[in-house]
């Protein structure tokens, strides 16, 4: 077997195979004796077929199947022998398998970049830490009261705070477009999230009230097919019902906290909270973390594996939206930079893992795992679930094996605690 190999970029590999046509021949002659032996033709005793009749009846499928064998083995062979690992499937060009003569093919593919992981010693990272205070736990349980109330169905005007049960409609104004229709939505007048316009149009009505109005949706509004659009909007109210703010006892009931005292709902509100903080501080180092290791390791990627991680990203975005995703998005540029941030984290880590040498802690995983479950009705059967799962084990031991290569760069970086309060890492925007 011939073998040549021409690098067509950086990461661009073109390899040019030639395999001996006696060793197709031979194999192509193996195989149909093997059919010889086996084959059952009408009319003719079990291996006794004559080998012209099986030329001309299997003879094209034959030669096509060891053509395909033979481009996989010599293939595989040359890629080991020259030391390169494809990324993605290697795209098979000019294939010439003549009788008589050498079988010949063209394999182009990218190989995975040699990374030299840069000493991350001197680097400086702000790591935030807060404290939950007494105060902090009583302005959430307040919180909770409020986004817990119940709603009481009232015979009066709409006030601001209100919740509206409407029938609505929408019609886009110089679009080729249908009217949209939805039957008994729920809505709070005057909070974040509806229409600029619509609250004020509904102030003042009541239940069995119509109204249409004009309104123009905002530049930057959440739901893009309609950003910065005119629309006319039908509303009619069903109920106005206004809002009644839970009593500790209700709040301890729905927190499942028996014999309630404000004591026990403090510690476990605070407890909820500790868990998110928790999360968010070692979300927030983790992200620095990751920023560091790109901005200092920049990489090129293969394509090839960008292109794989845009319809992981693809996928992601028809779950989480139901299928509601518009061509646009799916082939947006941040679909792009997003799938190619996340493969070359995914091969610095990889690198950090293999220098320094770390494995998947069992301990580590249990302790996921169990987080995991816990937020279900049955913890047990999620625990058994995931070790009963290869597929879903692997998950975690991946998420963990990254968690650990993280904490190795915090180790190497030189890190500078922050006090700051839990509102500030809770509440940003504030």
């Amino acid at each position: 077997m011939e073998v040549s190999v021409e690098n067509t970029s950086t990461l661009g590999r073109r390899l040019k195979v030639s395999v001996p046509e006696a060793k197709v021949a031979s194999q192509i002659k193996a195989r149909m004796a093997k059919l010889g032996r086996e084959a059952h033709l009408k009319g003719f005793r079990p291996g006794k077929v004559p080998l012209s009749v099986l030329e001309q009846k299997f003879g094209d499928s034959v030669k096509a199947e060891v053509i395909n064998e033979l481009i996989k083995e010599s293939l595989s062979e040359a890629v080991e022998k020259n030391e390169l690992q494809p990324a993605g499937v290697p795209k098979i060009e000019e294939l010439k398998n003549e009788a008589g003569k050498d079988l010949e093919f063209v394999a182009s593919f990218e190989i995975y970049p040699e990374i030299a992981l840069t000493d991350l010693s001197g680097v400086e990272l702000d790591k935030r830490n807060a404290e939950i205070t007494d105060a902090d736990v009583d302005s959430m349980i307040g919180k909770l009261q409020d986004q817990l109330a119940n709603w009481n169905v009232v015979d009066r005007a709409a006030q601001k705070e209100d919740r509206l049960t409407v029938d609505f409609a929408r019609l886009l104004k110089n679009e080729d477009a249908e009217r949209e229709e939805q039957k008994n939505v729920q809505m709070v007048i005057g909070v974040e999230g509806v229409l600029p316009g619509l609250s004020e149009a509904l102030i003042g009505k009541t239940k069995g009230d119509e109204i249409q109005v004009d309104l123009t949706y905002p530049a930057d509004w959440a739901d893009s097919p309609v950003a910065g659009k005119d629309v006319t909007l039908w509303v009619t109210i069903h109920e106005v019902a206004e809002k009644q703010l839970l009593s500790e006892e209700e709040l301890a009931s729905k927190l499942a906290i028996e014999d309630f005292t404000h004591d026990k709902i403090a510690a476990k509100v605070r407890e909820r909270m500790q868990e998110e903080l928790d999360q968010v501080l070692q979300d927030e180092i983790k992200e620095k973390v990751l920023e560091v290791l790109l901005d200092k390791n920049p990489i090129e990627v293969p394509y090839a594996l960008i292109e794989q991680e845009k319809e992981a990203i693809h996928r992601e975005m028809m779950r989480a939206r139901r299928g509601k995703v518009s061509k646009e998005a799916l082939n947006s540029s941040e679909v792009e930079t997003s799938a190619k941030r996340r493969v070359e984290l995914g091969l610095l880590l990889n690198e950090v893992i293999k220098k320094h040498n770390l494995k998947s802690d069992g301990k580590l995983v249990r302790a996921q795992i169990d987080k995991i479950a816990s937020k279900f009705p049955k913890p047990s059967e999620i625990v058994d679930a995931y070790y009963g799962s290869k597929e879903l084990l692997y998950s975690v031991e991946r998420l963990v094996l990254l968690e650990q290569a993280v904490d190795a760069i915090l180790k190497e970086a030189k890190v500078i605690d922050k006090k700051v309060s839990f509102d500030e890492v809770m509440n940003p925007a504030d």
